[in-house]
């Protein structure tokens, strides 16, 4: 079929409704009218904030209002050292992070990690959380069926956040405030200082632990000039963004604010066959706001506040392949199901822009919170004190059955609260010994309502394959001999108890508090000139609670316990607590001046938690706790009068005790693997020659291997438990299901005595976890002075090897590898007043899935398709 191409755009605006033209207008507004009335009437600049007090003019700003610590030509940093992407004379600027707490130079810290400073982000177009992934070796952003169940993974290691009992095991901090579920991300990269992704524990350095890795996203801060932008951007799929920050000092060398607001709509790229209705599309939007006050000169008070919305019909899967006749958990295939409806069943093709859903999907999402950044100098050292409060809510339905056909429907409901507040002082760099520790409390109140089951339309297909009587009638069945493995029914008597005879749903209510309280810090001891011993320690308290109750409506609940649908009603009140210490130990040496080399160990640890969902009754439904040990050689290096950075982190990591995911065919839980061990390496590679002004090349690569080394509860596929159900006696099943032929999806559960429908994973690949993944960029400007413009072009490149979908690594589930090209053009004003860019993401229109899972209940394979071509212009004006 055909492409969907979404053009509706009359004189220049996407035909949308009203209410989503009056949104973005309302940011414009917002904007325009930041600068209060009487202001100063200074023409309006763009200029970065400074980095420290309101004062300080200077490009490009830091959280932190001094910069400490030595550049590579052992120079102290000061509020004017530049921070900037692009070559200054005499090479590459090097650029200045805070993934250590400091401000330090990126080649200076002995962590591997990759930067985007907010240049590179708004010249690649990049404005969305997980486009990011493909810029940054071994990670990947992976959304689910909607925005709570997002998964983010760094080198292979990661949770999916539908089952709200694990936590992520990498951390997503903005502002340096900690965000207690991944998609709480659900807002645009808006007015962005730099994004810093760092590899491996961090739990030295960060208040709450981050078992696999973390991601800062700094925003800008108010400073002293004013300034404003604005960006608006249209495209194919009537794709409508306009976003944009206002920047005004309300008392001089005091007091300033900053505002920023985004909105976003687009149509889906997938019809619903049910209902004509595009899916999959894109609506949400969002305001920040920042106030700076500079009380004294040693003391600043940083106000935050801000506010996302998201309300899209996204992530409807697509039918991979329908197994029309094949094995399927409850033995009712999707043939079976159309059957009953007197229907055929449509093609099974996941790049057709045809998906199919009788349950109208739901992705509402609203996140927020306000914060309070208080930075005191005390003499040369510095105490901060962070405390954020921060809220989500979700609600989220979908078609369980991923078809136009009545089968299942699950939905989840989730409002959380979070409050964090951390204390944290940093001794001066560049002295002999310099150190950072803090005090971190953490509190985080979750209330979950999720609910899983079959509907009518299963009834009816489960009655249909033995044509057994039922109300509303179905077809009849011309063939139920072939089809119907359920014992003939006994004369006058009902039919077994294990055939569908009547809806059935599982509600689960559920109440997730999670307290922490940790003491951390680290040191740097420089041992001779060119060489520095690092040491961390972190000592941290945890306790979490689960109070809820599992109850089953439907008339099977009281005759058998099946979970995670069937069974009695029953409460839930579980709780553990956890103390735990971490280390971190590093030397790097420098053998000539820009470049370093080092060497590290530390251990993680995520702990355990509760499965949110129904376990069989008097049965622990704990998981246990995650460690890690990992280890890396790192080398940081300039080459040719800093013309070329070259950076490369070799790993490796051993975990015990992986918490693994694992789908059960409605749901999501939670199982300790035993041990898994990943290795391989990171690079980044940026060339500006000086031969060729304004020319820009970069690469990056990204190698992991990732093996289960012990993990036998694995999740057999659905072919492989089917198989061992339908080959098993009815005469060895226990009373009282002996002599019935007992479906899988009810015997793996209900029998486990007689057969064992795990799988054993051991020296066996981690789903979702590429071995190989490249990016490479191209961007280059001509200027053209009599014009007063400036001519610029960029390709993005980017590869992701092989991998499977799904945890049971089934060969249906098989990702092979593909590759993504996005090119920009356009010509913008030499002072960089305004600009013009016309893009096209995926040129060659690559087909991919970014996610896939089993239909196990009614046999087939589903999933989520990455994004298709989409070309479109950005205007970007700079007041």
């Amino acid at each position: 079929m055909a492409q969907r191409t979404g053009w509706s755009v009359q004189s220049g605006v996407p035909a949308r409704g009203f209410a989503l033209q009056l949104r973005a207008l309302l940011v414009l507004l917002v904007l325009l009218l930041a600068p209060p009335l009487g202001a100063p009437s200074s023409a309006f600049a763009e200029e970065e904030p400074s980095p420290g007090r309101i004062g300080m003019d200077n490009p490009d700003p830091l959280p932190e209002p001094e910069l400490t610590g030595l550049d590579s030509e052992g120079n102290e940093l000061t509020p004017e050292s530049p921070y900037a992407e692009s070559r200054a004379h005499g090479g590459i600027e090097e650029m200045l992070v805070t993934a250590s707490k400091r401000a330090e130079t990126l080649q200076s810290v002995p962590i591997s990690m990759t930067a985007l400073g907010g240049e590179t982000l708004r010249d690649a177009g990049i404005t969305t959380f997980n486009e990011i992934q493909n810029f940054v070796p071994n990670l990947e952003i992976i959304p689910v069926t909607d925005t709570r169940s997002t998964s983010i993974r760094i080198r292979g290691i990661g949770s999916v956040g539908s089952n709200a009992g694990i936590d992520p095991s990498v951390g997503v901090f903005i502002d340096g405030v900690y965000q207690g579920r991944a998609g709480m991300s659900v807002g645009d990269l808006l007015d962005i200082e730099r994004v810093e992704v760092l590899r491996g524990p961090q739990g030295t350095l960060y208040g709450k632990n981050t078992a696999a890795g973390a991601i800062n996203i700094i925003t800008r801060r108010p400073d002293s000039e004013p300034s404003l932008f604005v960006e608006t951007v249209l495209g194919n799929y009537s794709d409508f963004q306009v976003r944009g920050s206002a920047n005004y000092p309300l008392l001089e060398d005091q007091l300033a604010l900053r505002v920023a607001g985004f909105s976003s709509q687009r149509d889906g790229w997938d019809i619903n066959r049910f209902d004509g209705q595009d899916v999959n599309n894109v609506d949400k939007w969002g305001m920040r706001a920042k106030l700076l006050w500079d009380v004294t000169d040693d003391f600043s008070l940083l106000l935050s506040g801000d506010y996302s919305e998201e309300d899209s019909r996204s992530f409807v899967a697509e039918i991979i392949d329908y197994k029309a006749n094949g094995p399927s958990l409850m033995d009712v295939p999707f043939g079976f199901v159309a059957g009953s409806q007197g229907s055929i069943l449509p093609v099974a093709d996941p790049f057709d822009f045809q998906v199919g859903a009788n349950v109208q999907p739901i992705n509402k999402v609203q996140v927020g919170g306000i914060s309070l950044d208080a930075i005191y100098d005390w003499g040369d050292h510095e105490i901060r004190w962070l405390n954020a409060w921060r809220t989500y809510s979700t609600d989220s339905q979908f078609d369980g059955d991923f078809s136009e056909f009545d089968g299942v429907l699950a939905f989840q409901n989730v409002d959380l609260n979070q409050f964090s507040s951390e204390l944290t002082l940093a001794s001066p760099g560049g002295d002999f010994f310099e150190y950072q520790g803090g005090l971190y409390f953490f509190y985080m109140n979750m209330k979950t309502d999720d609910r899983n089951g079959w509907e009518d339309g299963l009834v009816a297909a489960g009655r249909y394959a033995c044509n057994i009587p039922n109300v509303p009638a179905v077809p009849v069945n011309p063939n139920p001999a072939a089809s119907c493995n359920l014992p003939p029914a006994p004369p006058g008597g009902p039919w077994p108890t294990l055939t569908f005879f009547a809806p059935n749903f599982n509600i689960n209510t559920n109440t997730h508090k999670t307290k922490t309280a940790a003491a951390y810090g680290q040191g740097r001891l420089r041992l001779l000139d060119s060489l520095g011993f690092v040491a961390g320690f972190r000592v941290s308290w945890e306790e979490k609670s689960r109070n809820g109750l599992s109850e089953c409506t439907g008339s099977m609940c009281a005759l058998l316990e099946a979970p995670p649908i069937l069974g009695p009603t029953f409460a839930r009140d579980d709780e553990l607590s956890k103390t735990n210490f971490q280390y971190r130990f590093a030397l790097e040496y420098e053998p000539r001046e820009g470049d370093m080399i080092y060497a590290s160990v530390a251990n993680g640890f995520k702990s355990g938690g509760f499965n949110q969902l129904r376990t069989v009754q008097g049965e622990s439904s704990e998981f246990g706790d995650e460690t890690s040990l990992t280890y890396e050689l790192g080398l940081r290096s300039m080459w040719f009068e800093r013309q070329v950075i070259f950076n490369m982190t070799g790993y490796f990591t051993d975990y015990d005790d992986f918490q693994a995911q694992v789908f059960t065919g409605s749901s999501i839980n939670v199982r300790n693997a035993g041990r898994l061990f990943s290795y391989g390496f990171e690079s980044d590679f940026v060339y500006m020659p000086d031969a060729v002004e304004n020319l820009q090349l970069g690469a990056a690569v990204g190698l992991n291997i990732a093996r289960y080394d012990e993990f036998d509860t694995a999740a057999g596929t659905v072919p492989y438990q089917a198989q061992l159900a339908a080959d098993t006696d009815p005469a060895d099943w226990p009373f009282p299901y002996t002599g019935q032929v007992i479906p899988a999806g009810l015997a793996c559960g209900l029998t486990p005595q007689v057969i064992n429908c795990s799988q054993d994973l051991s020296g066996k690949t981690l789903d979702n976890a590429p071995e190989w993944n490249i990016s490479a960029f191209g961007a280059y400007e001509y200027p053209v002075p009599s014009a007063s413009i400036d001519l610029f072009a960029r390709a993005d490149y980017s590869y992701s090897d092989s991998f499977y979908l799904d945890q049971d690594l089934d060969p249906n589930l098989f990702q092979p590898g593909y590759h993504l090209l996005n090119l920009r053009a356009g010509l913008k004003a030499s002072d960089d007043s305004w600009s013009l860019t016309a893009w096209t993401t995926n040129v060659t229109n690559s087909e991919y899935l970014v996610i896939g899972f089993d239909v196990p209940i009614i046999s087939g394979y589903a999933g989520v398709r990455g994004p298709p071509r989409q070309v479109g212009a950005t205007l970007r004006m700079n007041f």
